[in-house]
């Protein structure tokens, strides 16, 4: 095998390495107490975030394992797609953060967690993602 092709087996594999422990992150977060609160809950439901990011994780995998990056357009696509990803796993830990500071507030339950534009950011991400991503399908769609 010559060295342009290990390199790049490598790259592609570090990169699906990459996606499943953000996206893993992202999971983990999603399940923990602090988005057990009806109000965030019912926002993260309405973004639909744990479907579109298992989906959009297994077509990156599919196409790191294809030989689709061989596209520069391809490598931009998947590498903005995984920066939006990375973007979000941040904002949901804000979220998290700010809630559990919230909870140890003085009359915490009198009061509503001030995370509005932390989940207008999420929103943001969340909607960049989706284009980002029907990008890539359109552009994997041209390459092929």
């Amino acid at each position: 095998m010559e060295i342009g092709l290990v390199s790049m087996f490598i790259g592609q594999k570090l990169l699906t390495d990459t996606i499943s422990v953000t996206t893993t992150s992202i999971y983990s977060v999603l399940n923990r107490p602090a988005f057990n609160m009806y109000s965030l809950d019912k926002f993260v439901y309405e973004l639909d975030i744990s479907e579109k990011i298992r989906t959009i994780e297994a077509i990156l995998k599919e196409l790191c394992e294809k030989t689709y990056l061989k596209s520069d357009a391809i490598k931009i696509c998947v590498d903005s797609v995984h920066n939006m990803i990375v973007l979000i796993k941040d904002d949901l830990h804000k979220i998290e953060e700010l809630v559990l500071q919230h909870k140890d507030k003085w009359f915490s339950g009198w009061r509503s967690v001030a995370i509005d534009n932390e989940m207008a950011e999420l929103r943001l991400h969340m909607r960049l993602l989706s284009e980002r991503y029907d990008l890539l399908v359109k552009t994997s769609n041209f390459i092929n």
